[in-house]
Formats: C-alpha cells, structure tokens, sequence
C-alpha cells in the first residue's frame, strides 16, 4: 500500500511531464488510480472509451500490462489496443509490489499505419472526426524516446522512493491485520474475506501475516479459536457445541476432531483433566 506525498508527487510529475510532455500516472498495488499529471485523459482515448466495447479493450490492456509487471517485477512497454504506446513501471519493496506508475499515451514513428487501422475497425463505434483531431494532438515519439523516457520515469520512482515520497504503509496494514484477526477470529473469517476486507491478493495477505504472527493467517485464527476454547473450557459450564459456536465453528463434530488435532485430547477429556488440576 503507497503512502502518497502529495506536493512533493506533484513536483515530481510535472517535471517529468514538461521534460517529455509525456502523461504520468501513479496506481497503488490494487491498481486504483492514486494521481496523474495532466488530470484526465487525452481527447483520442477519451472518444474511444465514449463506446462501452472499446472502454472495456482499454481496461483489459491496461490489466495486461500490470499482470505482466507483476510477473517480471521490470518496467514493460506495450501498444494498446488502438496501437498507442504506453509503459509501466512496478514500485517494489522487499520483492512485493506496492504500486505501479504508468506514462501514456504515445504515438510511435512506423505506428501510424497501425493506429488508422484500428480507427476504420471502430469508425461505426465512435466519431471518426473526433478520433482524428484527437490523434492529431498525440505526441509523436521515435523508439529511442520512449526508452529513454521509462528510464527517466524509472529513475523518478526510485528518487520518489529514497527520499520516502512514495513509502509503503506495511506496518500500518500489519496492525489492522492484527486488530481485525483478534476482533473476528469467532467468526466466519476466510482467507477470502479478509483479502477482500484489507483489498490485498492472497500472497500478499500470507507475507503480512508471516510479519504479523510468523506464520500464515489461517493458523493464526485457528490458534486463537482454541486458546479460546481451553478457556472456556476450563472456567464453564457450556455444552462443547455451544463453545464451538462461540469461537467460530458451525459444526461441533468438526470442533472436536480440530480440537483433539491441537491439543491431543477431547473438549471434555480436557474439561476434566483441567479440573481435576484445579
């Protein structure tokens, strides 16, 4: 999760954009747009994306060329769908990604063939007259450029990230992980539910978990669901279904056999040994 700077972010993206004119976008790792400069989308991508077909192509490429920086971990170019360059650049810390930044669109030399190509494909889609004033505003690049741009757009994420512009909220999201475990581990808590919960995948919810407890969230849960369960076990009277619907389980037949796993004895064998302790 990225921790935003906002004058400093600002600073930084203007400056990248009047040296390359070139538009800059800063996602965090669920990919939600945190921030761009200039604000909105061209007029090309803003005609094409008016028809509900063509917005989604837009949205499926972008999704390609995240997953591709999620498997890499290295900065990718790419032609949309319509044969504009775009790029990204993933921002890693301890081999996770925590954010994207993304510069588009461009037109590349030996691409406009390409590019009025797809225009005749959607000409029944979208206004052909708008796409062509909106083309003609696209800024024109050869190779060399563009490369040289991601290296820069490269180089700004690492100065964002030194000087702590761009942080990662880790611990922060460790101590919510934390708080809500011990809050609802008697509940119906899924490793679905808490990914949705925290908006994280499920391999970066196990590498909080790993920082959070030294093991995974699931072993987490059922730990405390037992350490519950011995407590209660031992200072009252309630039936074992009833304890097992307390710390979470609908089935008491599947409590039992969990809690022999753990423990080595029955619910009520160890009601009685406790007891007999005590």
């Amino acid at each position: 999760m990225l921790e935003v700077m906002m004058p400093e972010l600002i600073a930084a993206t203007k400056d990248f954009y009047h040296m390359t004119g070139i538009k800059i976008v800063l996602f965090d790792e669920a990919r939600r747009l945190l921030y761009s400069y200039p604000e909105g989308m061209c007029r090309f991508c803003h005609t094409v994306r008016t028809s509900r077909t063509l917005a989604e192509k837009c949205l499926h490429c972008d999704r390609l060329g995240f997953d591709h920086c999620d498997r890499t971990r290295k900065p990718y170019i790419y032609q949309c769908h319509m044969g504009l360059s775009e790029a990204i650049v993933p921002i890693v810390e301890n081999d996770t990604i925590i954010g994207y930044m993304m510069m588009g669109q461009i037109l590349c030399e030996g691409d406009d063939r390409r590019v009025w190509e797809a225009m005749d494909a959607v000409t029944g889609e979208v206004p052909r007259t708008e796409l062509e004033e909106g083309l003609a505003a696209v800024k024109r690049v050869n190779t060399t450029f563009v490369h040289s741009a991601l290296h820069v757009m490269s180089m700004c994420v690492c100065y964002l990230y030194y000087h702590q512009i761009i942080r990662s909220r880790r611990e922060e999201l460790c101590e919510r992980l934390r708080e809500y475990v011990a809050a609802h581990f008697a509940e119906p808590l899924t490793v679905a539910s808490l990914c949705q919960r925290l908006y994280l995948s499920k391999s970066k919810l196990y590498q909080l978990s790993l920082q959070a407890f030294g093991r995974g969230v699931s072993e987490e849960i059922s730990a405390r669901r037992m350490e519950k369960a011995r407590e209660l076990l031992c200072r009252g009277e309630e039936s074992v279904a009833e304890i097992a619907g307390t710390v979470g389980f609908a089935d008491a037949n599947y409590f039992v056999r969990a809690f022999k796993a753990s423990e080595g004895v029955t619910p009520l064998a160890y009601r009685r040994a406790n007891r007999r302790r005590a």
